[in-house]
């Protein structure tokens, strides 16, 4: 609660972006919205923009990089340079890379974001060594892997470690399907064994 508190009243102090940083972002395919009524903190997606968001894109963050709490990135297609422009979002709270181009090295810029509480790598070349970075991203409390290269063990580990974390490695993915089958089967045994108890008992009140 102290902390949050500490977050309100830091983002009370965030003065609106300039016309210029905005405009900007419009041009580069944004889609630009405040969090809510009047408030400067922006709520930025480029999932509709006629084409993925590249390293162009990512660089007309900058201007409103105080600002940005909500970003949407889904399908971006930039280099390792153009991810390195997420570390200055220092607000950033909510980020989609759905099926986006970023990769293991590129998380560690991500990690670095004080106030990130979600992040969607859904369908991303994510591996273990990325989830290393996400270690240091203390805040996150909401982690979408589905449909990545993550193993099941580091992944559960990291959830573990982390206080309040939710990893969601998604229905299909083996080590839950593994998990959900083994759980079944106990279950199933147990209904047997009970069954068996109970036979056994029914034959011997009719003898």
């Amino acid at each position: 609660a102290a902390l949050k508190a500490a977050d309100e009243a830091e983002l009370a102090k965030v003065g609106p972006a300039t016309p210029e940083a905005l405009e900007k972002l419009k041009q580069a395919g944004a889609s630009v919205m405040p969090l809510y009524g009047e408030s400067p903190l922006l709520q930025v997606s480029f999932a509709r923009a006629d084409s993925p968001a590249g390293d162009e894109a990512l660089a007309a963050l900058a201007g409103a990089a105080d600002q940005i709490v909500w970003l949407d990135l889904s399908s971006a297609q930039a280099s390792g340079e153009g991810w390195k422009q997420l570390a200055a979002l220092k607000n950033l709270n909510r980020l989609h890379l759905e099926k986006s181009s970023v990769d293991d090295a590129s998380l560690a810029h991500v990690a670095a974001l004080p106030r990130l509480e979600y992040l969607n790598l859904y369908g991303t070349g994510l591996t273990d060594a990325g989830l290393e970075h996400l270690k240091a991203a203390k805040r996150l409390r909401k982690l979408y892997l589905w449909q990545t290269k993550v193993g099941y063990d580091p992944a559960m580990a990291m959830q573990t470690a982390a206080p309040g974390l939710e990893v969601n490695l998604g229905w299909d993915h083996p080590g839950v399907v593994k998990v959900r089958l083994t759980k079944e089967l106990e279950t199933a045994k147990k209904t047997a064994e009970e069954a068996t108890a109970k036979a056994a008992e029914a034959q011997k009140q009719l003898e």
